[in-house]
C-alpha cells in the first residue's frame, strides 16, 4: 500500500517534509514530495521534490514504532535524507480543507434554513389543516425542526469525517506490512504522551447519546412530550385564563348601543383624539435639512474604524516581502528555458504577546491557462521555522519553483481579539519600523495605529517621503485612522430607496471643531491589510453629511442620517471626518 507521511523535526532525524512511502518485494520504496536537509535552527529552502529511493530491507538500520510515530534509519550512501522520523500518516486521498469547509457551510446553511421552513409550515399546517391548539402547534413546529437539525447535523459530521482513514490507522496498517518484509521492526514500550485537559468535543459528546433505536425512540418521545406539556402550561395556563373571561363577561354585561338619533357622548372623543396625536416617547425628531445629520449623547473612540482592522489583526501575519516571474535558467539550474519561474520572499509576523515554535507555511505555485483560465497546481514548497519567535519579530524565508501564481497556506493561529487584548507591546513593533524590507516596515506602522500609538503618525509621515503609487491607497487610510477626528462604531444600513448611517464621531485635538462634515465612501470589496501593493478596490458610492455645531476638544457625539438611493450596493463601508471644504 502506498502512504504519506510527514517528516518532522527531530534530533535524530536530518530530513523535514512530506514522503510517500510503498512496501515492495524488493525494499521500501520512498518518493520526496517536498523534503529538505534538517540540523538545529536552520530553516530549509532548497527542497528535493519527485527524487525516488528504493530502500533494499537489508539497508534498513533501524526501524522503530515510536507510539504515534515511526523513525526509520538506512544507509547514508543511498540518500543524504537517510534518518527520518515520520508522523502524521494519511492515504493521500483527502479532500482539501478549503473545499470541506465551503461544503460543510452549505450544508448548515441548508439545515437552518429548512428548519425554519419546516417550522412554519408545520405551525401553519397544524393551525389551520388539524385545527390544534397553539401549544400543540408549536410543539410539531419545533419537532419538525430539530429532525431537519439532526439530519444536517448527520450530514455535517460525515463531511468532517470524510473518507480518509484516521492517521492511527494508516500507521498500523503500514507496520502491519512492513512486518512481513522486515520482521526486526521494533516497537518502543514508550506511551504516547499525555494529552492536556480540553474540553468535550462534538463526538465525545455524541458519545454519551443513546445509541440503540429503542433508546433513541423513547428519548425523543420524552423530551417531545415534556416540551409539549410546557408549552401548553405556558401558553394556556391560569394567568392567560383570566383576561379572557373577564372580556367574555364585560361582552355580555356591555349595553345595547345608542339609538341613531341619540347623540354618542363627547367627552370620549377628546380622549381619543389626544391618544392618537400623542407622540411616541423618545422618538428622534426629524433632521433639520437633507444631508445633514442628527447628534445624540456623548461617545468615545478608542481607535478610529478602518477597512484595515475590520476583523481583529491576526496573531501571526503572511507578507509577501518579493514576487518576482522570470523565465527558466537552464539546466544548469534544472529548469526548462521553456517554462516561467516565480522567485518568492515571504515573512510572517507574530503579532501576539506570546512565542511561537514550529512554525510551518505551504507555499503553492500554479500556472493559468490563457484559454480556460483554469489554474493547475505545478508545485509546492514547504517552510518551516523551528522558532522560537516572540512577539512582534518577524523571520523570511526565500523560495521558487515553476509557476506563475502563488498562494501561501500559514497555520491558523487565530485573532488578537475584539479589542487586541493579546497583542504584542508596542515598543516591539516600533523596533520593526527599521526592518529592512518596505513590507515589514508597513505591516509595523498598521500595528502602531491599531494599538492608538501616537509613534505610528511620524512613522507614516516618513513612510509617505518614499512614496510609492501603489502603497498611496494603504498609506492614505493609515493616515485617515491617525488624525485627530475618528469615526467609530460605523454602521451603515442599506434599504430601498435609501440607506440610513449611524456612528461616533470623537474629537482628539487639543481645540474644538466647527464646520464639520463626513465622508461616507462604499466600495465594491473588503480591503486587505495583509497586501499593502495590492489592487484597490473600487469606489461605488460616495456621500458627505453636515455636522451641525461645533466639537468640543476631547469628546465625542453620536450621530445618525439618512442616505441616498444607490445604484449598486457595496461590498464595505468607510468614514472620513474632516472640515466640509476638505471633503468635497
Amino acid at each position: 500500500m502506498k502512504v504519506r507521511a510527514v517528516a518532522v523535526a527531530s534530533e535524530r532525524s536530518n530530513a523535514i517534509g512530506t514522503v510517500e512511502l510503498e512496501c515492495t518485494p524488493h525494499g521500501l520504496m520512498l518518493v520526496h514530495l517536498g523534503v529538505g536537509s534538517f540540523s538545529e535552527h536552520y530553516a530549509p529552502g532548497a527542497l528535493t521534490t519527485g527524487t525516488r529511493v528504493l530502500v533494499p530491507w537489508a539497508a534498513i538500520e533501524r526501524a522503530e514504532a515510536e507510539a504515534d510515530r515511526l523513525f526509520l534509519a538506512f544507509d547514508p550512501a543511498l540518500s543524504p535524507h537517510h534518518r527520518l522520523l515520520l508522523a502524521n500518516f494519511s492515504t493521500g486521498q483527502s479532500v482539501e480543507p478549503q473545499s470541506v469547509q465551503r461544503q460543510r457551510l452549505i450544508v448548515r446553511l441548508a439545515a437552518g434554513s429548512g428548519a425554519l421552513i419546516v417550522a412554519l409550515a408545520a405551525a401553519e399546517a397544524a393551525s389551520r389543516l388539524l385545527g390544534t391548539g397553539p401549544a400543540l402547534a408549536t410543539g410539531l413546529a419545533l419537532g419538525g425542526a430539530v429532525a431537519v437539525l439532526l439530519v444536517g447535523l448527520f450530514a455535517d459530521r460525515l463531511l468532517a469525517q470524510g473518507t480518509e482513514p484516521p492517521p492511527d490507522g494508516v500507521r498500523e496498517a503500514f507496520e502491519r506490512e512492513m512486518d512481513v518484509y522486515l520482521p526486526a521492526l521494533e516497537r518502543s514500550e514508550v506511551p504516547a504522551a499525555p494529552k492536556k485537559f480540553r474540553k468535550f468535543t462534538l463526538a465525545e459528546l455524541q458519545g454519551l447519546l443513546p445509541r440503540t433505536t429503542f433508546a433513541v425512540v423513547v428519548t425523543l418521545t420524552a423530551s417531545g412530550l415534556a416540551f409539549v406539556l410546557v408549552a401548553h402550561w405556558a401558553l394556556s395556563g391560569e394567568p392567560e385564563r383570566r383576561p379572557l373571561a373577564a372580556a367574555y363577561d364585560n361582552r355580555r354585561t356591555r349595553p345595547a348601543a345608542a339609538p341613531p338619533d341619540e347623540p354618542e357622548p363627547t367627552a370620549a372623543r377628546p380622549a381619543i383624539h389626544s391618544a392618537a396625536a400623542a407622540p411616541k416617547p423618545g422618538a428622534p425628531p426629524p433632521p433639520s435639512a437633507a444631508g445633514e445629520l442628527r447628534l445624540g449623547d456623548p461617545c468615545r473612540c478608542a481607535r478610529a474604524d478602518s477597512l484595515l482592522w475590520a476583523e481583529p489583526p491576526p496573531r501571526l501575519s503572511v507578507l509577501v516581502l518579493k514576487q518576482r516571474v522570470r523565465p527558466g535558467r537552464g539546466a544548469l539550474e534544472h529548469e526548462s528555458v521553456r517554462k516561467r519561474y516565480t522567485d518568492l520572499d515571504v515573512a510572517v509576523v507574530n503579532n501576539g504577546a506570546s512565542e511561537l515554535k514550529q512554525i510551518t507555511l505551504q507555499v503553492l505555485f500554479f500556472t493559468r491557462d490563457a484559454a480556460t483560465s483554469r489554474k493547475a497546481q505545478t508545485d509546492n514548497r514547504p517552510l518551516f521555522f523551528e522558532g522560537p519567535l516572540v512577539g512582534g519579530q518577524a523571520i523570511k524565508w526565500s523560495t521558487d519553483a515553476e509557476g506563475t501564481e502563488v498562494e501561501i497556506q500559514g497555520p491558523a493561529l487565530g485573532s488578537l481579539g475584539a479589542d487586541g487584548e493579546s497583542a504584542a507591546p508596542s515598543d516591539r513593533f516600533a523596533e520593526l519600523l527599521e526592518a529592512h524590507h518596505r513590507p515589514v516596515r508597513l505591516h509595523a506602522v498598521m500595528m502602531l495605529a491599531y494599538l492608538g500609538d501616537p509613534r505610528a503618525r511620524e512613522a507614516l509621515l516618513k513612510l509617505r517621503e518614499a512614496l510609492r503609487e501603489d502603497e498611496a491607497p494603504y498609506l492614505d487610510r493609515l493616515l485617515q485612522a491617525t488624525s485627530e477626528l475618528r469615526v467609530c462604531r460605523l454602521a451603515v444600513k442599506q434599504e430601498l430607496g435609501g440607506g440610513s448611517v449611524s456612528g461616533c464621531l470623537f474629537n482628539n485635538a487639543a481645540e474644538s471643531k466647527k464646520d464639520l462634515g463626513i465622508k461616507l465612501r462604499g466600495l465594491d470589496a473588503p480591503v486587505l491589510a495583509s497586501d499593502p501593493v495590492g489592487n484597490p478596490p473600487n469606489l461605488v458610492a460616495e456621500d458627505v453629511l453636515t455636522v451641525p455645531g461645533e466639537l468640543p476638544s476631547q469628546a465625542g457625539v453620536v450621530f445618525s442620517g439618512r442616505l441616498p438611493s444607490l445604484d449598486a450596493v457595496p461590498a464595505a463601508w468607510e468614514a472620513i471626518a474632516d472640515r466640509r471644504d476638505l471633503l468635497r
